[in-house]
């Protein structure tokens, strides 16, 4: 963790001035976090001063040239929090050290240390042998609610994926369904800390063509052609769950659905 900018952005021999910073916490962030960021970015280039919780200065890395410079330049910008120049205004009590204290992990380590616990990383995965890992996998996986065989796409052995749709959560309500290039939405949070909204009619749009989901696809055939297919993947999750049970959450990773009559 830094509390400099990236040395490209500024000139050489200039120190980095930290004015008007954005607070990156509160009502703001949580109202309209992209409309913050494109403010922040107008404002102050692809390098923002901002203040995190309780204040405290930092800076936040828009552009993705500078994120590169960051991640990839470890002799500036180290793994290693404990570098972090403004520990000194750190309370006990804050609430973002969980993210930012130092561990004894490959996360914060640098150098023979980074390396050493890496390889250790490296060498248990090249002790499995993958080709049986992906096909244990896939038998794990594969139960009435999740059943094409992707075995083929997955080794290697075929170009495309055999799945067309996926049904998309918040919780236990259902929200969205996705097939092919389009996505059915029955409910409607435009931000993470909005309330879902049921609408009346579903709301269309093709991925491809939109994929920033704005416009909805207005022609009437289309909805007719695509609420069918979202209607089918519908229908057929909800027979699948008639013969086997749901997966809880936080089941263990052998959990075994237990099937029904």
């Amino acid at each position: 963790m830094t509390n400099s900018p990236p040395s490209p952005v500024t000139s050489p021999g200039t120190p980095p001035t930290h004015s008007g910073p954005i607070r990156m916490y509160g009502e703001q962030l949580a109202a309209d976090p992209a409309e913050l960021y494109r403010s922040m970015r107008a404002e102050h280039g692809r390098v923002a001063p901002i203040l995190l919780d309780g204040d405290i200065p930092a800076w936040f890395v828009l552009g993705y040239r500078e994120v590169h410079i960051v991640t990839s330049s470890p002799a500036l910008f180290a793994r290693d929090c404990r570098r972090w120049n403004a520990w000194d205004k750190i309370p006990g009590d804050w609430p973002l050290m969980p993210f930012v204290g130092w561990a004894p992990s490959v996360m914060f380590a640098e150098g023979a240390e980074h390396q050493r616990r890496a390889g250790a990383i490296g060498d248990a995965l090249d002790a499995v042998d993958r080709t049986e890992l992906v096909l244990i996998c896939s038998q794990v996986a594969d139960r009435l609610i999740d059943g094409v065989d992707q075995s083929a796409f997955f080794l290697g052995n075929k170009e495309t994926s055999d799945r067309e749709s996926c049904i998309v959560w918040l919780k236990d309500e259902l929200h969205a369904v996705k097939w092919k290039d389009f996505k059915i939405n029955f409910k409607r949070q435009q931000h993470f800390h909005d309330p879902e909204l049921p609408l009346g009619f579903a709301r269309i749009t093709h991925l491809k063509e939109d994929p920033k989901e704005r416009e909805a696809v207005n022609q009437r055939y289309v909805r007719w052609w695509v609420m069918q297919h979202a209607q089918r993947i519908i229908r057929d999750f909800e027979e699948s769950a008639k013969k086997e049970e749901l997966i809880p959450p936080g089941a263990p990773l052998d959990f075994v659905p237990k099937t029904f009559a």
